[in-house]
């Protein structure tokens, strides 16, 4: 049988002997008509179980560590097959996993750290301070190094190279993702750690800063919202890019605060981008779950991610026929597609949060931008400074 030589060295050996793995929460094994099947609470879905899966299951609900599985699992299964069983159970949330005693610790002595703002905390993220940690630690420099005074650490997010594995630390279960996986799978275990809690809802936006107040942007998937927001920071001096995915609403205040993860651009952006983004062709490929190459680019410079009132909503529409226009949009369309993309904690917008959003969507302007080359795009955006 194949063997990987990443995968079969002596530190990878000692990290999977540490490495333990659980049924996730939520994760339920049930008997029906004398057959087992597993429930999944997060997709409430059931699942049937045959044989190899349902001693899988067993083994996972008295705890069982990750080499131990794999030599459980040597006479059935290859070790490619039994990776993709790990990460695809990772994923779809059967599998919990937590470092040993005897796994390295959460924060090793040279770590590598950075925080990301989160509203009213910190996220803390440690990457090996090697050079596989620092390939995925090179997106996140524009993050603070050190705590910031005014901000306290509620969280942390680490990472850990098991071979042809990652996993990433991240309560409440870790996660084990292929390693060319790492970057989306961090990513996603950082915004999962983010929109814990019920105080903010997550709106699918990019956002750009003009002095005390903030212009988001919204659109579908391909309208370019990372391309426009770039683009706009790196022509425009008045404007500055704080996020280019999520932006936080608290509906206490009606203010919003940008989520400062690294820029995702996709390839077919690499190219227009290259001038104005110099750090952008030094960024490392990967493909993404859904067939995307991308490649992460560190925000430029130091984020402020203070609370603020938003000044704008601009709806991007590229390659439109209208070319290139800034128009009124309606207040009730800008908030159904704000509402429709969201995300709260509950799964739902109270009518306390609805009203406060609507508020805030009231007090902007609304717009809708066509446009079809970035360029064009970011002049528009910058006739909104000072309006």
């Amino acid at each position: 049988m194949h063997r990987n030589a990443d995968r079969d060295s002596p530190a990878a050996k000692s990290d999977a002997e540490s490495l333990k793995l659980y049924l996730a929460p939520g994760a339920v094994p049930l008997v029906v008509d004398q057959r087992p099947v597993l429930f999944l609470e997060a997709s409430q879905q059931l699942h049937a179980l045959d044989g190899s899966a349902a001693h899988i299951v067993a083994w996972l609900a008295d705890g069982i560590s990750l080499s131990a599985l794999r030599r459980q699992l040597a006479g059935a299964l290859s070790d490619e097959a039994i990776d993709a069983l790990l990460t695809g159970w990772s994923e779809q949330g059967v599998i919990a996993a937590e470092p040993g005693l005897s796994f390295p610790a959460p924060v090793p002595p040279h770590a590598i750290q950075r925080y990301l703002p989160r509203g009213d905390d910190l996220v803390e993220i440690h990457f090996p301070d090697d050079p596989w940690g620092q390939t995925f630690a090179a997106p996140y420099a524009h993050l603070a190094a050190g705590l910031t005074p005014s901000l306290i650490a509620q969280d942390r997010v680490a990472l850990c190279r098991i071979g042809t594995l990652s996993f990433i630390s991240a309560s409440p279960r870790g996660m084990l993702v292929p390693s060319a996986n790492t970057g989306p799978g961090l990513r996603a275990a950082l915004v999962s750690r983010a929109l814990e809690g019920d105080t903010f809802i997550a709106l699918h936006a990019a956002c750009l800063l003009a002095g005390d107040e903030a212009i988001m942007l919204t659109g579908a998937p391909g309208a370019g919202k990372s391309t426009l927001a770039v683009t706009a920071a790196a022509t425009c001096p008045a404007l500055s890019v704080a996020s280019d995915d999520i932006v936080l609403f608290d509906p206490r205040t009606g203010l919003i605060a940008p989520l400062p993860l690294p820029v995702t651009i996709k390839r077919g952006s690499w190219e227009r981008l290259a001038g104005i983004a110099p750090g952008l062709a030094a960024s490392e490929p990967v493909l993404r779950g859904d067939g995307q190459w991308l490649r992460y680019l560190p925000l430029p410079g130091p984020v402020d991610t203070r609370w603020r009132k938003v000044s704008a909503i601009v709806d991007l529409h590229r390659g439109s026929a209208s070319g290139n226009e800034l128009a009124a949009n309606s207040a009730t369309a800008c908030l159904g597609k704000l509402l429709a993309e969201g995300f709260a904690q509950s799964g739902r917008c109270s009518a306390k949060a609805m009203a406060a959003l609507a508020a805030m969507v009231e007090h902007a302007s609304t717009l809708r931008l066509h446009y079809t080359e970035a360029e064009q795009g970011a002049r528009q955006l910058e006739t909104l400074v000072g309006r």
